[in-house]
């Protein structure tokens, strides 16, 4: 009986997300039509530096806030060739990542029926369908934080696991720094280790490996301090709708 049930689980789960991953594997050469224009925001800045070796050409650079993604764009590109399809392709990868860790997280929490049911609902949803199709961050930065729960707490060596997960939850924000949202909630969660039980050192291990990752992200959009400025400025006349500076 005990067999059967792992046979449940390995044939369902892996077709279950297979599944669910492939409308990010489909028409990846598809028009891209004028409602969304993320597709070329993420990529652009890796397609300038694999094809004139200069990433950043204007004031709108989003490489500067996701250098993680910026990164993977361009191994990407460096390997197939700068194209959309690439970049969806790309996409499609990060959504099936998700799926994954989904699953590995909410498997160890709740047991194998709602882990399915978890991974049935958000690879369902077409918010995470256009999403990969987009090529769009926050994917990358969902599977890295879910995969820093999953090594905070399963992890076997409390200094090696709680440093590696706080690794994982740092480059969230090198994913994109909008990361440092789901960082904050998991240093309060590390705060409450330090303090009430007995992981302080897990705790303060993935605390330093958070703040080294997360810092790297930071570190790089002060590297290239002139264009971060435009690029902030540019997105603060954005936001206060006066248009481009």
């Amino acid at each position: 009986m005990v067999w059967l049930k792992c046979r449940w689980e390995w044939v369902l789960a892996p077709a279950l997300i297979a599944a669910l991953s492939l409308p990010g594997f489909v028409h990846v050469n598809a028009d891209q039509g004028l409602h969304w224009t993320d597709l070329g925001y993420w990529s652009i800045d890796a397609r300038n530096s694999v094809l004139w070796g200069r990433a950043f050409w204007d004031s709108y650079n989003l490489a500067l806030l996701a250098p993680l993604q910026y990164a993977l764009a361009k191994v990407a590109f460096l390997i197939a060739g700068p194209s959309w399809a690439v970049a969806r392709v790309l996409g499609g990868i990060k959504v099936a990542a998700l799926l994954v860790a989904t699953y590995c997280v909410a498997r160890r929490a709740y047991g194998r029926a709602p882990a399915v049911l978890a991974v049935l609902l958000l690879g369902s949803s077409p918010f995470i369908i256009q999403m990969g199709r987009q090529a769009l961050v926050e994917p990358l930065s969902a599977v890295l934080v879910l995969l820093a729960v999953l090594s905070y707490f399963r992890g076997p060596h409390p200094t090696r696991s709680g440093f590696v997960s706080g690794l994982l939850a740092g480059g969230s924000v090198c994913a994109k720094l909008s990361g440092v949202t789901a960082v904050v909630p998991f240093l309060l969660l590390l705060g409450y280790d330090v303090v009430k039980s007995e992981q302080r050192t897990r705790a303060l291990a993935s605390g330093a490996g958070a703040l080294l990752a997360g810092g790297m992200g930071v570190a790089f959009a002060l590297w290239h301090w002139p264009e971060t400025s435009l690029m902030l400025s540019v997105e603060a006349a954005r936001g206060t709708g006066q248009g481009y500076p």
